[in-house]
């Protein structure tokens, strides 16, 4: 343990136990929001790839079906498609690579200063440490919230080049 930590912990055990539990309780519930906000992305980017991996070919392959030929600005559309899925599917694994959360405090540490420091004093500790956790995990949702978006527009962008793509067949 540092220096720094345990002059967090030795400073804690004169403050009042009533708000080191208002304060564990509070970094408990914002840690666990994190876990659920980085769940609810993680299922956004499942359903946009999904989604992109399904539309794509199945709309190529109703063209390609349909009209023997196609004009060559339909097959830019489709071509311009394809690169948007290929965005799409980048920028989706660029934020589905950022998965790791972080969880303080260390169970072998927590063990040990359960043992050493009194009760006030360890709750203070570990909502420090889930306070520490936090700081690190806001700046990875916030990454991986990034890359999730521009993925999404990536999908969208897809779905309005093969809609012309289709609109340009029947007209």
């Amino acid at each position: 343990m540092t220096d720094e930590a345990n002059q967090a912990v030795v400073g804690t055990e004169l403050g009042n136990p009533e708000s080191a539990e208002v304060y564990l309780e509070a970094a408990r519930h914002r840690l666990d929001t994190q876990v659920s906000a980085n769940v609810a992305l993680d299922n956004r980017i499942a359903a946009a790839f999904t989604v992109g991996s399904t539309v794509l070919p199945l709309t190529i392959g109703l063209l390609n079906q349909q009209f023997a030929t196609v004009d060559t600005w339909v097959k830019l559309l489709l071509a311009a498609a394809i690169a948007a899925y290929v965005g799409l599917l980048i920028l989706l694994q660029a934020a589905y690579s950022l998965r790791s959360m972080r969880f303080r405090p260390d169970i072998p540490t927590l063990q040990m200063h359960s043992l050493t420091y009194p009760r006030g004093a360890l709750r203070q500790w570990v909502a420090d440490e889930y306070a520490r956790s936090i700081l690190i995990n806001d700046r990875m949702l916030i990454d991986k919230g990034e890359r999730a978006k521009w993925g999404l527009r990536s999908l969208y962008i897809e779905g309005l080049l093969l809609s012309f793509a289709a609109l340009a067949t029947i007209f």
